[in-house]
């Protein structure tokens, strides 16, 4: 029953003619009989004018407003500012039914205050913006990873906040690598079969109670490779350690559920247990969290269940590397590959060859031969991770795992090989040194790349395509992480295809941490950039603006400032910042980096006091012949080398030689899609 006014900046338009014209006639020479009759419809123009104004105005907030009270539990959550949109829209009803009467704009002025009431609902309708504002702040406050959600994304959200199914399509903005929760509503503390399936079992993926996305069901789950479960402390506070996941393990007791493990509960809810990626790889979470509170039973806010949901994904990555390096030299090769979550296998690999790398040349010369032993035994998995993907037994998501594994392995055999043949006699040579390599400190991962050091993030990512690691990877590695260590930002710089962006993503997806890629464009407002740069600072998450140079130098001025206090607060090792007029918790942990296509025209140049705050990384074209060696290679082509040479080189052909037209691209995307191709035969 509420009506839209479609075509208002037409007649804005056609009103603002008509006053030219009757303006114009008033100062006509033979306008003495008519001046009255002129004066009048200047003055009737001028009132239409202000009502469509006022109106469009009024339609304007309400059609933005509407969607947020759409649903009745955002009205319990906002009662006052629901009475007020109520109050506004009854108003706005009975205007509009006095106007449809006539539906001619020349009979707007009949009304008399029309524009006083429109004027009035405006003002309302602004003071319930505010209102819904203030609350999405606070909710963000509690949670930051919900400054990556839009307004109504968040109001939609907050609707179904107590099903996880609502939250489900949410998730991928804040937790990049989970598609899905994987929930258990359990009968009871004393007795829950699923529970007890997974002491029994660790290897074993949970069937029975267990669902996808909240919905309670008791058939049995899809098969799916997952890994072993970390294991829960014991009744007595002991860990069992690895040996939960050796056969023959009983455990001594069941672990309590959260700091009131031993209050009465109100049981009833779903409860998530578990992570599952866009893969459908599942990580079993270390402690259960519960979506309502463990004494009182009343149902907890989304901004907490999701913080303890964070808290424990990081937790269970930690605890789960920790176990997978522990049980890479208890098992076999190939079992050990399918039996832990694919990003804790990558990181593992790395840790054991640092570490192999760094045992050798502590071991004293020679270091050729060692060398040389410690390529065969890469050559040998690579060999074993082969024989796996010829195998035709694996699932999309272990295929997925292989790839990754190969890329991996013949890249740390690459620069074995360089190791051995430049003959060092030192693992503090810069040929070393310049390497991004993992350690194992304490129950802390460290990442070092030349002389930075970076703690791993535990972010799960999930199974997502690695990047071939060429040397000009290297070189942009080692840039940028000197440029996060001295609290600066990064700027890949290059044509297109040649890999800024993924580049970026590539040393997040190493280093653990969430990528935020932001795509910019002529019309972004920097409002949008400062809720974003809200939730980069208190996250501490990684972001990377695209094409950074298509904003107008309005927008970048702006930015600049804004980029310049965060840095600031970094370099001072500031724990709170005062950030567009608000707190901020400063996260050590962030990092800024942008990238620019100088190419393209009609761009943007950079503000000299923006330059400043960026490290400049040069993109070239790489080397598309390793790019598709390894990348066949990994998806299981025996003649990789043979192939690589051929695709590169019918690709250059097509390039010179057919005619240069817009939609032709023989670059590194056409490259990537024919792999991508390949892969999949």
């Amino acid at each position: 029953d509420i009506v839209t006014l479609v075509n208002g900046e037409d007649l804005l338009r056609f009103i603002d003619d008509a006053q030219l014209r009757v303006r114009g006639l008033s100062s006509s020479f033979y306008v003495g009989p008519h001046r009255d009759s002129v004066t009048a419809w200047d003055e009737t123009l001028s009132s239409v004018r202000l009502i469509l104004d006022v109106w469009l105005e009024v339609q304007n907030r309400w059609n933005h407003i509407a969607p947020l009270f759409g649903a009745q539990a955002f009205h319990e959550q906002l009662p006052e500012e629901g009475k007020r949109f109520e109050e506004v829209t009854m108003d706005w009803r009975s205007c509009q039914g006095v106007v449809c009467k006539h539906c001619k704009v020349s009979e707007l002025t009949r009304h008399t205050g029309l524009a006083g009431q429109l004027g009035v609902m405006s003002a309302k309708l602004e003071g319930v913006a505010r209102g819904v504002m203030e609350y999405l702040d606070v909710k963000r406050a509690g949670f930051p990873r919900f400054y990556f959600l839009g307004n109504l994304e968040m109001v939609e959200m907050m609707v179904g906040s107590h099903d996880p199914s609502a939250v489900e399509p949410f998730l991928p903005k804040c937790f990049p690598g989970v598609k899905k929760l994987g929930c258990v509503k359990l009968p009871s503390p004393q007795h829950s079969p699923a529970r007890d399936k997974r002491a029994g079992s660790r290897t074993d993926t949970p069937t029975e109670g267990l669902v996808e996305g909240g919905s309670i069901s008791s058939e049995p789950a899809e098969p799916a490779p997952a890994p072993p479960v970390p294991p829960k402390k014991q009744a007595g506070g002991a860990n069992p350690g690895l040996a939960a996941f050796l056969p023959g393990f009983v455990p001594g007791g069941h672990a309590g559920v959260g700091p009131g493990a031993g209050a009465p509960k109100v049981w009833g809810g779903p409860r998530i247990e578990s992570l599952i990626s866009n893969e459908g790889e599942v990580l079993n979470l270390r402690t259960i969290v519960d979506l309502q509170d463990g004494r009182t039973g009343k149902r907890l806010d989304v901004e907490f269940w999701m913080s303890e949901l964070e808290r424990q994904m990081k937790a269970s990555l930690k605890e789960t590397l920790r176990y997978a390096l522990e049980a890479a030299g208890l098992q076999a090769f190939g079992a050990w590959l399918l039996a832990w979550p694919a990003q804790c296998l990558l990181a593992c690999t790395s840790i054991n060859w640092c570490r192999d790398i760094h045992d050798i040349y502590q071991a004293g010369a020679p270091f050729g031969t060692p060398l040389r032993r410690l390529e065969d035994m890469h050559r040998i998995q690579i060999l074993t991770v082969v024989d796996l993907l010829l195998g035709g037994s694996l699932t999309p998501l272990q295929r997925g795992l292989m790839e990754n594994m190969i890329i991996t392995k013949v890249y740390h055999n690459e620069v074995t090989a360089r190791l051995r043949e430049r003959r060092l006699d030192t693992d503090r040579d810069f040929e070393w040194v310049k390497v991004l390599r993992f350690y194992l400190e304490g129950n802390d991962c460290i990442a070092r790349c030349g002389y930075t050091t970076y703690p791993y993030g535990y972010e799960y990512l999930g199974n997502t395509p690695r990047l071939v690691i060429t040397p000009l990877t290297e070189r942009a590695f080692s840039t940028m992480m000197a440029a996060v260590h001295l609290h600066y930002g990064g700027a890949p710089e290059g044509p297109a295809g040649t890999g800024k962006t993924e580049t970026v993503k590539e040393l997040a997806k190493c280093l653990g941490k969430q990528c935020v890629v932001f795509n910019t464009t002529e019309q972004l407002e920097s409002g949008h950039l400062t809720r974003l740069l809200m939730g980069i600072i208190s996250t501490g998450a990684w972001a990377c603006f695209d094409e950074f140079n298509r904003m107008d130098s309005e927008v970048l001025s702006v930015v600049a400032k804004q980029i310049m206090v965060i840095q600031t607060a970094l370099a001072a090792g500031q724990r709170y910042t005062v950030f567009e007029g608000r707190t901020m918790f400063v996260n050590s942990t962030l990092a800024m980096f942008v990238t620019m296509n100088p190419m393209y025209e009609h761009r943007s140049v950079l503000p000299s006091n923006l330059k400043a705050l960026f490290r400049p990384v040069a993109m070239m074209v790489p080397d598309y012949t390793m790019i598709a060696e390894v990348s066949l290679y990994a998806a299981g082509f025996q003649s990789a080398q043979l192939l690589a040479v051929k695709l590169v080189s019918c690709l250059k052909i097509a390039s010179d030689r057919l005619s240069a037209q817009r939609h032709y691209d023989f670059q590194m995307r056409t490259l990537k899609s024919v792999l991508l191709i390949a892969a999949q035969l």
